[in-house]
């Protein structure tokens, strides 16, 4: 009986301590989570463009997915731990620049402010462009690139020396006097000639085949008597050769070394000139008197069929229209086998711009890789005469006067034809 007195006692305590727990107010902090919280619409990547993995010569991926931010400033984008610059956004796609950045594997993130988790996506990769592929050093000041129709390349320095770039970036003697110091441009032309235009009115060229043998052909001034003095050119797909300079004009040059002023261009400082297709295009400074002119830009001339000459200039790109580029200086031009023009720049007056710019056949201009991947002042677009692994080679101006770079980038289509190699 005792035993049940003292247990009923216990059970009157308990009853008694837990109502005085419950009529108690609770003097602690508030807790931090709140289970009401709005977490944001999540992000969501559904897939990504290029597949799996970016090539060598993409330069732009697209993001595909759901409830990101048309807001460009509201997204953050990583690749792996790399974050990228987006260049368009919209609700269910985000296009960025390549990341400077080669890896396998690793998980693409979307962020999105107002969203508390981020979207993920792997595994993705991607691969390197190229790089260097070696140094021209104590040989002279480096002034001109060319590639022959077996995919050889050529560099040609101010002592008067061309050698032949090895695949392992070593350089080999080929000419000893190629009689011009000063190189504009460099060609190889058909038969095996390899021609150097060196502000004269004419172009140097001499055949290559035999050099290997240590035999060396004589030079020829080839078209000489053009016109006006010749510092850049190239091949239509006829063998007529396109030439200007310094107010030259546009000439043309006949297979027969005849040659005659086009009658454009006359007040015009020509930078590049090259052959598309049916159209010459040339990146050329306004020179003339005329205020209204545009004072720098890319022209396209249609050749007439019967080969005698070209239509008037239609400026496809003002230099003025490219934004923090208009204080840059073209170099150099270039298409690859789609239309892509691909132009080499200083970087602008202090060097800091990524130095290539492409423009599509619809006319859109983008820088082509951005993020550094490519750094300091960059002339002589040549492509390689490969179609399993297109190539892009490019000179490169470190700040070294005994010392320049050759480098060379992997590409995802190939040149254009070069119709003096063919």
């Amino acid at each position: 009986m005792k035993q049940v007195r003292e247990c009923i006692s216990v059970i009157v305590l308990i009853c008694a301590l837990l109502l005085l727990m419950s009529s108690c107010e609770y003097d602690g902090p508030d807790p931090l989570w709140n289970p009401d919280y709005d977490l944001g619409a999540t992000p969501e990547i559904e897939s990504v463009s290029p597949d799996s993995v970016a090539v060598a010569g993409i330069s732009q991926i697209v993001i595909n997915g759901q409830k990101f931010s048309s807001d460009i400033s509201r997204n953050t984008v990583y690749f792996g731990n790399v974050e990228v610059v987006i260049k368009q956004a919209m609700p269910t796609q985000l296009t960025v620049y390549r990341p400077n950045l080669a890896a396998e594997n690793f998980a693409v993130k979307v962020a999105v402010t107002g969203a508390v988790l981020q979207a993920e996506f792997s595994p993705y990769s991607v691969e390197p462009i190229g790089g260097l592929l070696g140094l021209a050093k104590d040989v002279g000041m480096p002034n001109a690139l060319a590639v022959d129709a077996d995919g050889t390349l050529y560099l040609h320095v101010n002592k008067k020396v061309l050698y032949r770039v090895t695949a392992l970036g070593d350089l080999e003697s080929v000419l000893t006097n190629t009689k011009a110091r000063t190189v504009n441009d460099m060609k190889c032309g058909p038969d095996g000639y390899i021609y150097f235009a060196r502000d004269r009115n004419f172009i140097y060229r001499v055949q290559l085949t035999g050099t290997e043998s240590g035999e060396q052909k004589a030079f020829e001034e080839f078209a000489s008597g053009a016109p006006a003095s010749i510092k850049y050119f190239d091949f239509d797909a006829n063998q007529n050769i396109f030439a200007g300079g310094t107010k030259t004009g546009l000439l043309c040059i006949y297979p027969d070394g005849t040659s005659e002023a086009l009658g454009v261009f006359e007040d015009y400082d020509i930078y590049s000139l090259r052959v598309f297709e049916q159209s010459v295009y040339a990146a050329a400074l306004y020179t003339g008197d005329d205020s209204t002119a545009t004072a720098a830009g890319i022209w396209k001339m249609d050749i007439q069929p019967d080969g005698s000459g070209v239509s008037d200039p239609d400026l496809i790109l003002d230099w003025a229209d490219t934004g923090e580029y208009a204080d840059a200086l073209f170099s150099d031009i270039n298409f690859d086998e789609n239309g892509v023009m691909y132009i080499a720049t200083n970087g602008g007056p202090d060097g800091v711009l990524d130095p290539i710019l492409m423009r599509t056949p619809e006319g859109e201009v983008d820088t082509f890789y951005k993020g550094g991947l490519l750094q300091a002042i960059i002339y002589d677009l040549v492509w390689s005469q490969d179609p399993e692994e297109p190539k892009l080679y490019y000179l490169r101006d470190i700040g070294e006067p005994t010392e320049y770079e050759i480098h060379r980038l992997y590409m995802a289509a190939d040149g254009a034809p070069q119709y003096g190699r063919l």
